[in-house]
This record gives C-alpha cells, sequence and structure tokens, in this order.
C-alpha cells in the first residue's frame, strides 16, 4: 500500500473522520481477491464477508494495533446525521500479522438499513504483510453469527456497507496501541453517531498509523430495507 496521504485528503477522510497523520505501517485490506485501494468503487454484495486485513511493516514488529472501520456518510452524505456508523471494531491485532475471515450465512442489520453476518475472524502470524436508526448494538448471537476465533479481539462485529442512498466512504482506519499491551475496550451500546477521534484519544491511541477507504452505492434492484 502507498504510504501517500494525498488521497485520503482528497477524498476528505483526513479532516472528515481523521485527522493529518504520517503512515508508518502498510495496512492491506482485500475482499475475497480485491484489494481495496483509496477511492475504489466496491458493490456491498461483494463486501458481505468481513475482510481479510494485512498489517506489515517495521513497527508493526512486537506491537498491537486497533483496526476501526467506519461510514461518515449516513443515511445520506448530503444529511450525515448519523455520523460516523461504525461497521467493524478489532483490537489487539498483533504486528507482522493477518486477519482473516470466514463467514457461517450472512444476516442483515440496518444501516439505516445496513446488516451483514458475523465472521468467524482468524490470525495468521505472518502475512504479506450508515447507517440504521438508535439501536442497541446487537451481539453475534444476535446476529447469528459463529464465535470469533482471533487472536486479535473483535469489540464490534462486522457488518457489511449497505448504503441506502448516495454514495459511502467506507473507512479503515488502523491505530498503533499504547505500550504494545492489550486494550481495554468497552463496545459502543450503538453504532450510529460513533467518532473515531474521541474514540483514540479516550484510549490514549494517539494517531492513525495506516488508513484507507472505498465508496459504496446501493446496488440496482436492492430490496430497499
Amino acid at each position: 500500500m502507498s504510504r501517500s496521504v494525498d488521497p485520503l485528503v482528497v477524498g476528505r477522510v483526513i479532516g472528515v473522520v481523521i485527522d493529518m497523520f504520517a503512515p508508518s505501517v502498510d495496512m492491506a485490506v482485500v475482499y475475497t481477491s480485491r484489494k481495496v485501494s483509496n477511492g475504489c468503487q466496491m458493490k456491498p454484495s461483494a463486501t458481505n464477508e468481513a475482510p481479510t486485513v494485512h498489517v506489515t511493516g517495521n513497527n508493526g514488529d512486537n506491537n498491537f494495533f486497533t483496526l476501526i472501520m467506519t461510514d461518515p456518510d449516513a443515511p445520506s452524505p448530503s444529511e450525515p446525521s448519523l455520523r460516523e456508523w461504525v461497521h467493524w471494531i478489532v483490537t489487539d491485532i498483533p504486528g507482522n500479522s493477518s486477519t482473516t475471515t470466514s463467514g457461517q450465512g450472512s444476516k442483515r442489520a440496518r444501516e439505516p438499513a445496513s446488516s451483514a453476518k458475523q465472521p468467524n475472524v482468524e490470525r495468521k502470524k505472518k502475512g504479506p504483510a450508515a447507517s440504521t436508526t438508535d439501536k442497541e448494538l446487537p451481539s453475534a448471537a444476535d446476529q447469528g453469527a459463529a464465535k470469533p476465533r482471533t487472536s486479535g479481539k473483535e469489540v464490534v462485529p462486522y457488518v457489511g456497507p449497505c448504503p441506502p442512498i448516495g454514495i459511502h466512504r467506507y473507512i479503515f482506519v488502523l491505530f498503533k496501541q499504547p505500550t504494545g499491551k492489550p486494550l481495554l475496550v468497552t463496545a459502543p451500546s450503538v453504532r450510529n453517531n460513533f467518532n473515531t477521534r474521541t474514540f483514540a484519544v479516550e484510549h490514549g491511541l494517539g494517531f492513525p498509523v495506516a488508513a484507507t477507504y472505498f465508496n459504496a452505492a446501493k446496488e440496482p434492484g436492492s430490496r430497499r430495507r
């Protein structure tokens, strides 16, 4: 992954969700066989399953990382009253590792209609290394998900994109955890109106070390939820 932040500035990821930062590790986000590149277009149907996330780089050794995926355009880019809608939070990801997933059936929650299947999350050592109503965050069991298997901790289960209107940005932000120790995190009670900056400050995460994003819009012929 290129460590230039220019695409993040152009896409207003820097400014809206995070502040200017200097990337220090490489993060690759891959859905099935397609790697996310800044500003690329992805179909919601291709992102039902949580992606594989590779973290590599010299600064990855002996460190732990926290990954956040959010949608700052919920429910509509022109009126993002639910900004940010949090889709996924994983903490305690070992440096120079991969997060791989394999789901067992999908169930859609609402983004202001969003939902997706809960993945099984497996961590492999060494890799190449919105959106709904104000409702309580469902547990993995509530969403019919398989229990995650991971060396990291899935704090907020993955929910795939389901944009009801307009083109939404889906942003992955990676933070290095302080002191290389596990992070004590309480999952937010709701997914809407999450704030990545506030979360980082509250948990002493500092500035991001990597970020990337893709765009997605409602697919033609998809049922309105």
